[in-house]
């Protein structure tokens, strides 16, 4: 790392640990606080749908309680792909719901839900953005579905139809990411340090919502 980087690191994390940090991913609105810590899919849709339309997935994530937790990893062979190492698949873990995005690829217009229901099944979900209207509670599950269950069976054994969610729900198991290819928040602090809105703005918008606006820290996977 160059000396550059390395003041640049220090005065981002400088401005997480502060919190005076002022810039905003895109002008997001916040939700009331109610709404913005929740603990299942369904919640997540309701905090969607209580947010001005459009909803971007930077204005989601700066609606999740900060300081985010947060497992960042190259995964470049998952449904959502990560470009490369600096461009990650990020998972942030909210009490017992994982949303996972990525900042730049074929992923990057969607983000995907788990909510964990054991210690090795999860339900799963997904929305495409940004959303433009109210969703139905059923749309994360919609979003997966295939015939007889959901897309997700291909990776995840065991899936099974489960009850009390808002739509036609599947749980099935949990694949734990390798730590082979993990990113840690402060180099993912210097990608955000560096990313220029010039070049890419969503990209741009992404990590500052989770590593400025969320103050994202790593953690373990659930």
């Amino acid at each position: 790392m160059n000396c550059d980087g390395f003041e640049i690191a220090q005065n981002i994390s400088g401005e997480l640990e502060s919190g005076s940090s002022k810039s905003s991913s895109d002008g997001c609105v916040l939700a009331p606080a109610q709404y913005r810590s929740p603990k299942t899919i369904d919640e997540v849709t309701t905090l969607i749908n209580v947010l001005p339309k459009p909803v971007s997935i930077p204005c989601l994530i700066e609606n999740l309680p900060a300081p985010l937790k947060i497992y960042s990893v190259e995964s470049t062979g998952s449904a959502q792909p990560s470009v490369d190492s600096n461009n990650p698949r990020i998972f942030i873990i909210i009490n017992n719901v994982i949303v996972s995005v990525t900042p730049k690829g074929l992923g990057s217009q969607v983000v995907e839900f788990s909510q964990l229901i054991s210690s090795t099944e999860s339900v799963k979900g997904e929305i495409k953005f940004p959303v433009v209207s109210e969703l139905d509670v059923a749309a994360p599950y919609e979003g997966i579905r295939a015939a007889f269950g959901t897309s997700c069976r291909d990776c995840h054994m065991g899936e099974r139809s489960v009850s009390g969610f808002g739509g036609d729900a599947y749980a099935s198991s949990i694949l734990r990411p390798s730590s082979v290819g993990r990113q840690t928040a402060l180099k993912m602090q210097l990608q955000t340090a560096y990313c220029k809105d010039s070049d890419d703005p969503f990209r741009c918008k992404m990590l500052r919502s989770i590593f400025v606006n969320g103050k994202a820290q790593d953690s373990n996977f659930p």
